[in-house]
């Protein structure tokens, strides 16, 4: 497989993802928002996605603290973070 085929598969790699830590937020199921989180941490990390690394760590490390009100302010920086990441990449890619 290619690099660039790698890449252009990264929105639907992560989407299943981004939707079970919604739906796990909205429920309030810190454990499962955490291990979400992680999944998605790995994808970032893989393809060096620094900034949403770093957000989805911090987001696993809150649920692992059962911080929910930090957990509720990261996830709402969730989507921005996602879209500019796949920005980043289509940009590479080009």
């Amino acid at each position: 497989m290619k690099f660039a085929e790698i890449i252009a598969g990264v929105a639907d790699d992560v989407r299943p993802h981004r939707e079970r830590l919604a739906r796990a937020r909205a429920r309030g199921d810190l454990a499962e928002v955490g291990a979400a989180a992680h999944a998605m941490r790995g994808i970032a990390t893989n393809l060096g996605l620094s900034a949403l690394a770093g957000l989805t760590g911090a987001i696993e490390e809150a649920s692992l603290a059962g911080a929910d009100e930090q957990v509720q302010a990261l996830c709402g920086q969730m989507e921005g973070c996602v879209v500019e990441a796949l920005e980043r990449l289509r940009a590479f890619r080009a």
